[in-house]
Order: structure tokens, then C-alpha cells, then sequence
């Protein structure tokens, strides 16, 4: 199996995103997120997912102009349109806030919505620890795995 420098790997990425049609830092966030995902042992959100982001900003499915807006902030807590976007990008855009109102307030809170995949929550909750906060992230998502111990992929009540 070939070994490909990560660098070089983030650069390929990085041209793919921009011939999605995302604009130079939103392809740079997701380039990294990926490679980053990959470094870390984690694949099933790394590079492997690109081509997937790349259907979805071509079908539509994922908006490629989307620019996250954060809606009512109130002190500590704020909600975040993810405008149908890139999930990394609402997701940057989210904990940014969450921090700052965390070191305003002693804690920051921001639900996310109408937002895609994010890729690995660790790559964001991390910024909060190299700023001197502690990070959690949650998210929803569709039936995309059997609960333990089960065979049908479902929601569990």
C-alpha cells in the first residue's frame, strides 16, 4: 500500500473541494478536517468521505453557499442556521461561538441546525481544550448502524 504525505494529501483535497465550488477557506476547513480524521486512525471520516461531500454539493443536497449564521445569541447560549452548508463549516462556526461565550460567561452553549456532517467531532473539540475550555459536541443522525447487540440498523427509543 502506497504512503501518500499527508500534506500532499490535504493539498488534493483542498483542489477537490474548490472544484466542488466551495470557496478557499471552507475547502481548506474540510481538507484538513478529513486528512486530519485520517491521521488520527479515524477513516471512516477522513479522506474517503471527500468524493461523498462532493455528490451532495453537486446534487444540491448540501448547499456550496451556505454562510452559517448565528441567530439570537444570549450571552451564553446561541443557535447557529447551518443553511444547509458544509457541516464542518457550521461546526467551526459553532464552537468559535460556544468558545467565546464560555470565556465571557463561564460557559458557551450553540445548537446547530439545517447542517450536514461535520466529519470527526474531535477535530472541534479540541479547539476548545487549546483555548482553555472544555468541549463537547453531539449530534443526530439517520439509522446508519444496528444499536449494540442488534442486527437492523435503527433509532432506539
Amino acid at each position: 500500500m502506497p504512503i501518500i504525505d499527508h500534506d500532499v494529501l490535504r493539498d488534493f483535497a483542498v483542489k477537490c473541494n474548490l472544484t466542488f465550488g466551495l470557496a478557499e477557506p471552507t475547502a481548506r476547513l474540510i481538507a484538513d478536517s478529513l486528512v486530519q480524521a485520517d491521521l488520527w486512525g479515524h477513516p471512516s471520516h477522513g479522506v474517503m468521505r471527500l468524493f461523498w461531500y462532493g455528490a451532495r454539493l453537486h446534487s444540491g443536497a448540501t448547499n456550496v453557499d451556505a454562510d452559517p449564521q448565528i441567530e439570537a445569541p444570549r450571552m451564553a447560549i446561541a443557535t447557529l442556521d447551518g443553511q444547509a452548508g458544509p457541516g464542518q463549516l457550521a461546526a467551526q462556526r459553532a464552537m468559535d461561538q460556544a468558545i467565546a461565550a464560555a470565556k465571557a460567561h463561564g460557559i458557551g452553549a450553540v445548537a446547530v441546525r439545517n447542517s450536514g456532517h461535520f466529519g470527526t467531532a474531535m477535530y472541534f473539540t479540541r479547539q476548545a481544550a487549546q483555548r482553555g475550555c472544555i468541549g463537547f459536541l453531539c449530534t443526530n443522525a439517520s439509522p446508519a448502524m444496528a444499536p449494540w447487540g442488534g442486527l437492523d440498523k435503527r433509532l432506539v427509543p
